[in-house]
């Protein structure tokens, strides 16, 4: 062996690998790598011990593959012995050096070494380290960079086109995604000096230092937080951008870094352009001291020359005539400008050496580079793969490694206590008092944490928060939106189903299921469920589970059982703990408690109690709850009286008021109060209602001026704080605004003494006004409760009666049918305009021509 080593002899070599495979013992290669490595120590060439070893599995994998395990025995013995060679040295390689690759990485040329990574046996040394987790891993990052460069591309161009940079901040959207691009910038930040504290606990600093890529991860997140504060503090202009154009190449240069070891052509492509850039740099050395030569000449003959306006071509300054010499090498150039036979000489010179010969020569060296890449193209693959490996594996696992020796040393001081302790609480010592029933405390704690209890706390915790969550989220995005109607109906629906309406049966202490079934799905029971699996389930499972299968053998060995032996020991635990063994004192039928918990837990009253759980909590809380959320608080404060007139100069505002009656009747609407909104046609107007838009009972009710038993143009009851109040009159007045009509609007505070009265004078208040449509005194006045209510004229008299002014005293409350009917005749004259008022709100009067349509 050792000779055909030293005459670099591979048939040699592979006779001695067979000699080796066919004896008795397996064929160590991890034991010739140590060999190999100590035997070259000295050696002045660095990293020749990796030749020998790249001779060596490449010897080792020629002999396994020519040989023929179905001819003979003695080619299946070779073919076992070669192959448990192979495992062994992985196994070998992940215990005893599980620093190998960051090793190899420093000590061996990267030429040299991507050798040994493409031989077979070494890829399968990768292969093992990839297949446990650290491809996931670089799945996840790069995952993770992708979100990052789509995030910060849009956040680029977004912040470019802003006017300044607080303002963007008002943006939730923009605000969400700056928060996650500096996390995760800030994330890859941190990466990568865990790295560089790892190789540095290693002595591997110098590794760190020699790979280019650190230094554009470390300027790709490092830039993006430094961008992101810049923006925010000084807004955007030239210099944020000129700075984020600089960021952004780096940003998408490491997009090449996580490319180069995902697949083995991009890897190729990759890798050849800094192969390019290595075999390019003595010639772009030549090029840069050429290029300085004829610049320097060039500028002591030309500059003299004055360049007009929107040449090219401009040798007055040393940067124009730099920028010059490389449009030059581009086939950009004025022969008028080199005026002279000296200035044309040296363009002679220039254009024969550097575009002819230089650039000719540029072509043949990335040709070739380009034809040598190809032909490793397999090297480059698993060279970048070692150094993913290499460069995942230092990272994690000794960034954590510190940590998880301090972790398992505390678990080693204090896991006998832990588990003694929670052995005891949840009676696992057969032995113990509490396994018995006779320990009624005992009893309790088990019958509480039981398994089938905190199952159902569980369930009814995923199922009660995440809907919330999700429900809550997407009605607050869709509050705008037109989903009143359907939104009112199924408030209606479940209001009355639960109980939650004052004049509802189901709302009183009499009807005890509605009670019990209110009591067992509150939220108070969901949390009190939710405290018992977090403090007590939680940590039984971590710490006697988990721990214990991962430092007891004896746990970890009964774990490790079929699936057989598992079941039958838990059900034999469960067994114990219910009482379902025959021997147990649970088991017979004088033990009540023991019976009532075994009802209470059975499987049948659990299949009952999840469909009630999902049939009426979830209905109740994500229809009901949180569309009363999107409304605003209930309120029980103040009682109010609402008075709508409205007076338009739009002919066609018949639909126009009842859009605006139908917004009133779903903004107004409420759990404490219903609203009986109704509408008067005004002259020469009619107006079809279908259905129960408004309030109003039947399939199609139509109203006419001559309709006696309309008895306000608009009115409502309802219990509102005086926030809600001026909200009320700013959508009004907006929506009104918005259909070209006027609203004057006024809210009172009602009192309780009048509300039974107003009620009681609501058919008098009817008659009054009939009696008015009639031809009655306009100005009778009615006392109604506290209020004093006064019909008045505010529009001219009847056809056929001088024109005349109607005033009404602050307070009045106008009859809106006497005054639309009023209006409508006064309009018919085309005399002056009446005024419009609200509620005890005083108008203004105007004289002026009112048209046929007009209130």
């Amino acid at each position: 062996m050792m000779a055909a080593f030293r005459e670099t002899n591979v048939k040699g070599l592979e006779s001695a690998v067979e000699d080796f495979a066919k004896s008795p013992e397996i064929f160590d290669l991890f034991a010739w790598q140590q060999f190999l490595e100590i035997h070259h120590r000295n050696n002045p060439d660095p990293g020749y011990f990796v030749v020998e070893l790249e001779l060596l599995f490449e010897a080792t994998w020629t002999v396994l593959t020519q040989a023929n395990p179905k001819t003979d025995e003695a080619s299946k013995a070779l073919t076992k012995n070669l192959k448990a060679a192979i495992q062994k040295y992985v196994s070998d390689n992940n215990n005893n050096r599980p620093n190998l690759l960051p090793e190899f990485l420093t000590a061996v040329p990267m030429v040299k070494l991507q050798k040994l990574a493409a031989t077979r046996i070494f890829r399968a040394h990768l292969d093992s380290y990839m297949r446990s987790g650290i491809m996931y891993i670089y799945y996840f990052e790069v995952f993770l960079y992708v979100v990052f460069t789509a995030i910060f591309t849009r956040l680029s161009v977004k912040f470019k086109s802003s006017q300044k940079g607080t303002y963007e901040w008002d943006d939730i959207v923009i605000r969400d995604m700056t928060i996650a691009c500096f996390c995760l910038a800030l994330y890859f930040l941190l990466r990568e000096l865990a790295q560089f504290h790892a190789m540095y606990q290693l002595g591997l600093q110098r590794n760190w230092f020699k790979d280019f890529w650190n230094y554009i991860d470390l300027v790709a997140s490092g830039g993006t937080i430094v961008l992101l504060e810049y923006y925010f503090r000084m807004g955007p202009g030239p210099e944020y951008e000129h700075f984020a154009s600089v960021i952004a190449l780096f940003v998408w240069m490491k997009v090449l870094g996580f490319a180069k070891a995902f697949s083995q052509p991009i890897a190729t492509f990759v890798l050849m352009l800094s192969t390019i850039f290595q075999d390019l740099f003595s010639f772009m050395a030549v090029l840069v001291i050429i290029l300085v030569m004829f610049g320097h000449a060039f500028y002591l003959v030309l500059s003299d020359n004055i360049a007009s306006e929107g040449d090219e071509i401009d040798f007055t300054n040393i940067g124009g005539t730099a920028w010059s010499l490389y449009l030059m090498i581009l086939g950009t150039f004025e022969s008028s400008v080199f005026a002279g036979i000296w200035a044309q000489t040296l363009f002679l010179f220039y254009s024969f050496l550097v575009v002819i010969i230089l650039l000719n020569v540029l072509i043949a060296i990335v040709s070739d580079s380009y034809d040598a890449v190809l032909v490793t193209s397999t090297e480059l693959f698993w060279r970048s793969r070692l150094e993913l490996v290499a460069e995942i594996t230092t990272t994690f696992n000794m960034f954590l490694q510190s940590d998880l020796e301090v972790w398992k040393k505390r678990v080693d001081e204090h896991f006998e206590k832990w588990i003694g302790r929670i052995a005891i609480l949840y009676s696992l010592e057969e032995d113990h008092p509490w396994a018995n029933g006779k320990n009624k405390v005992a009893l309790g704690v088990r019958i509480l944490f039981s398994p089938v209890l905190l199952g159902l706390a569980i369930a009814i915790f995923f199922l009660w928060l995440f809907p919330v969550i999700i429900c809550s989220t997407i009605l607050d995005i869709l509050k705008d939106k037109s989903y009143s109607d359907t939104k009112e109906k199924v408030k209606d629906f479940f209001t009355s189903l639960y109980g939650f309406d004052s004049d509802d049966d189901t709302s009183n202490m009499n009807n005890k299921p509605m009670l019990v079934a209110r009591i067992i799905f509150s939220p108070l029971l969901v949390t009190f469920t939710t405290g018992f699996f977090i403090l007590w389930w939680l940590p039984f499972t971590f710490v006697a589970f988990i721990f214990g299968k991962l430092y007891d053998q004896d746990e970890y060995q009964r774990y490790s059982r079929s699936w057989k032996d598992k079941l039958a020991s838990m059900k034999s635990k469960i067994s114990v703990v219910y009482g379902f063994k025959q021997d147990h004192s649970w088991s017979n039928k004088r033990n009540k408690l023991a019976l009532l918990i075994r009802i209470l837990f059975s499987p049948i009253i659990l299949i009952i109690s999840i469909p009630i759980f999902l049939l009426w909590y979830l209905p109740f809380y994500l229809y009901y709850t949180i569309l009363l959320k999107t409304q605003g608080p209930r309120v029980t404060s103040t009682e109010v009286d609402l008075d709508l007139k409205l007076k338009s100069s739009n002919s066609d505002w018949s639909g126009r008021v009842l859009d605006i009656v139908r917004r009133v009747n779903a903004i107004t609407s409420s759990e404490s109060a219903k609203t009986n909104a109704k509408i008067t046609a005004l002259d020469g107007v009619v107006l079809t209602l279908k259905g129960d838009v408004l309030g109003l009972k039947g399939d199609v009710q139509t109203l006419t001026e001559d309709n006696a038993s309309l008895k306000k143009l608009l009115s409502e009851k309802m219990v509102r704080d005086d926030t809600k109040t001026r909200n009320l009159e700013k959508m009004l007045s907006a929506i009104a605004t918005k259909v070209g009509a006027e609203v004057e609007l006024e809210l009172e505070d009602g009192d309780e003494d009048q509300k039974v009265e107003q009620e009681q004078n609501d058919d008098k208040k009817a008659e009054i006004a009939e009696g008015e449509m009639e031809g009655n005194d306009p100005n009778a006045t009615t006392t109604v409760g506290q209020k004093k209510t006064r019909t008045h004229a505010d529009v001219a008299a009847p056809t056929g009666v001088d024109e005349e002014e109607g005033e009404s005293d602050t307070g009045d409350i106008h009859n809106p049918l006497i005054e639309s009917t009023q209006a409508s005749k006064s309009a018919k004259r085309g005399s002056s305009g009446g005024v419009a008022r609200v509620g005890g709100m005083k108008g203004g009067s105007g004289a002026g021509d009112i048209g046929d349509n007009q209130l």
